[in-house]
């Protein structure tokens, strides 16, 4: 099992590859690290994935993931720009499950009321 990170409502800033920061430590990162697994995850032996997304995806703008502001500090809130970050994760999910989901069971939880 693997664990790995991500960051909430924190103030606006760009990663060093110059990607809004929650957008980079919550999406893309987690992104590049499963796809980077891939090989791996389809040789093994009933793989999963578990992304760990939030109930505040409901917080993405209006329109889904906003591609065109997303490392605009003026363009959304922090809470905003955590709900798109999210929203990337379900979504992500959802692609693994269409594209691998023979082989692989993937799913998106929120970590509040898991027991």
């Amino acid at each position: 099992m693997l664990i790995i990170t991500g960051i909430m409502a924190c103030p606006f800033e760009l990663s060093k590859d110059g990607i809004e920061s929650q957008f980079a430590t919550n999406h893309v990162g987690h992104f590049l690290f499963t796809l980077t697994l891939m090989p791996a995850i389809k040789n093994a032996q009933n793989p999963r994935i578990v992304n760990l997304s939030s109930s505040e995806h409901f917080r993405h703008p209006q329109n889904g993931i906003d591609f065109e502001n997303i490392n605009s500090e003026k363009a959304h809130n922090t809470f905003t720009r955590y709900g798109q970050s999210k929203l990337a994760n379900m979504l992500f999910t959802y692609g693994i499950d269409k594209r691998y989901g023979d082989f692989v069971t993937a799913n998106s939880v929120h970590p509040g009321g898991i027991f």
